[in-house]
């Protein structure tokens, strides 16, 4: 690898994060809107996943793919919203909903080492 890698922020709801688990986690999506920072994502980058409705975070994915655009492919997994721009993943930690991490127990950890 020759450029560090980024992290992502990659925010779902419990509905969108269960249909993924039904695949596997093999596959993240992004609204069409987003396109422009999406093309900014390269293999090997990493997506820290996070639930809104829950506030926890829930799991980390890592990009195997350049992204690409696939309505049919996003609708076989999100059936009740649309995520056409897609990038193939690597589930290295996927956590039920039970088991995700509180945004509250783990922000400050976090925040101690952002360094801006």
């Amino acid at each position: 690898m020759d450029y560090m890698v980024n992290y992502w922020l990659d925010l779902w709801t419990p509905e969108t994060w269960e249909e993924a688990r039904q695949r596997d986690f093999r596959v993240t999506g992004f609204r069409l809107s987003r396109w422009s920072v999406v093309l900014k994502i390269k293999p090997d980058d990493l997506f820290v996943c996070y639930l809104t409705k829950l506030s926890r975070f829930c799991g980390i994915l890592k990009a195997t793919s350049q992204p690409y655009k696939d309505a049919d492919k996003a609708k076989q997994v999100w059936k009740h919203d649309s995520f056409p721009c897609l990038i193939d993943v690597d589930p290295l930690i996927a956590l039920d909903f039970l088991h995700s991490m509180p945004k509250d127990e783990i922000a400050h950890l976090v925040e101690e080492q952002v360094i801006f």
